[in-house]
């Protein structure tokens, strides 16, 4: 059962995009059976007919880029069950005009010295001038043992926003760590859309649409991708979610337990001109499972400098101690120093199950050989997990070397990695 859904486009209910005429609809007619409720559906009004002068033979048209916020507050822990706000987690965007749109990401390690792997141990949430925007937690089955926590929303120069952070403990203490906030703006010219769901229910075991926007895309080209969803499997068995792009490309994951997971979908898109469909499909093996805050948002590649992407095509099969490199990428050399967003992914995905927690899976995120950070998975379950993420920003006049690599931890415990992910958006000035 769909419980309640927002689509938005442009800014707010305003103006996205200077000189552009966007629409999106969600399909009238719900894909599944069991939807029930409204739909409470937001639309901008109409746009003026698209400015030829936006891009032309010679270039893009001239931008006067904001500089990129980042704050990286340190290491936050708690033993309260209520949530406390994260100390220095307060990311103040203020965009100039109401033309101007915001991407912000947060991403962190989070966990708990204590251990449940079912029910969770540990939540954190985002908001947006208090609102409550992102909400996901960790099920470290080891005590003190960190998983990745990220969301991302978009903000337009309407009003501007205060983002924050808070924490919460389920068991132990809450810790929250590697924390950093990215915002950073788009042009005028970047074509942006936007649409989200709230909350959905899954109950059917066989695939099923839950969520299905379409955008009208104004100009053929590569397109950046950014999808995410929160989800648990509340009666303890699996929950598989899915984006399948219009091109075809069909990314999935699968949360075993009722704590809620994130997960994160990336894409590098060429769209034609006109309308486009992303299609998220959900089921559940047994009972009724459920997903939070789907949300995604596009825009044009030719809104950077340059676009780095790489993905696995294949899993790739690891049976071994020693890192193996899964997916690699190395950027082009910039023409001074720039600012880049990295966001680097990896799906493991269990072939044997290991009940005494005794043997892991790891995976490692590195740049320039130096490794950033890493994530451990101890589970009893066999299957594909939800990704691992790692997400930053990156000021250099270099080419950087990026890899994603994995590896058994404690002993040899076959599994895959699935959909290793490496993106990077080289910021105009």
């Amino acid at each position: 059962m769909v419980t309640w859904a927002r689509t938005l486009w442009g800014v707010g209910l305003s103006v996205l995009l200077c000189g552009c005429s966007l629409f999106a609809t969600l399909d009238p007619t719900p894909p599944r059976s069991d939807v029930g409720g409204d739909l409470d559906l937001v639309m901008a009004p109409d746009l003026p007919d698209p400015d030829d002068s936006v891009a032309d033979e010679g270039g893009l048209e001239p931008w006067d880029a904001p500089e990129p916020l980042v704050v990286r507050p340190p290491t936050f822990r708690t033993t309260a069950s209520e949530f406390e706000a994260v100390p220095e987690a307060v990311l103040e965007v203020r965009p100039s005009s109401v033309d101007e749109v915001w991407v912000v990401l947060v991403g962190g390690t989070l966990g708990s010295t204590g251990a449940n792997a079912s029910d969770g141990t540990a939540e954190a949430r985002f908001l947006v001038d208090g609102v409550e925007r992102g909400l996901s937690g960790s099920n470290n089955a080891v005590p003190s043992l960190g998983l990745p926590w990220f969301h991302f929303d978009r903000i337009d120069g309407a009003s501007g926003a205060a983002v924050a952070v808070e924490l919460r403990s389920i068991r132990g203490e809450a810790f929250l760590s590697n924390l950093v906030m990215i915002a950073f703006a788009l042009p005028p010219y970047a074509d942006v859309h936007f649409a989200e769901l709230a909350a959905a229910s899954i109950s059917t075991r066989v695939p099923e649409t839950y969520f299905s926007p379409f955008f009208s895309i104004r100009e053929a080209g590569r397109y950046v991708v950014l999808a995410t969803a929160t989800i648990s499997e509340a009666p303890g068995d699996a929950l598989r979610v899915s984006l399948t792009m219009p091109n075809g490309e069909l990314q999935r994951y699968v949360n075993h337990r009722s704590a809620w997971l994130p997960v994160l979908w990336q894409g590098d898109s060429a769209l034609p001109m006109g309308p486009a469909q992303f299609t998220f499909e959900g089921f559940s093996s047994s009972g009724t499972s459920s997903v939070r805050d789907t949300r995604i948002l596009l825009w044009r590649a030719d809104a950077h400098e340059y676009v780095g992407f790489e993905v696995a095509p294949e899993p790739v099969g690891i049976a071994s101690v020693n890192p193996t490199t899964v997916a690699s990428l190395t950027t082009a050399q910039p023409a001074g120093p720039r600012h880049h967003v990295v966001v680097q992914s990896t799906t493991l995905a269990g072939v044997e199950y290991d009940p005494d927690l005794t043997r892991g899976r790891r995976s490692h995120f590195a740049r320039d050989g130096i490794r950033l950070g890493s994530y451990s998975r101890y589970n009893t379950t066999t299957g594909p997990w939800v990704p691992d993420v790692w997400i930053d920003l990156v000021e250099t006049a270099e080419a950087m070397a990026l890899e994603n690599t994995v590896a058994c931890e404690g002993e040899e415990l076959p599994m895959e990695a699935e959909q290793s992910t490496l993106q990077v958006l080289r910021l105009r000035r």
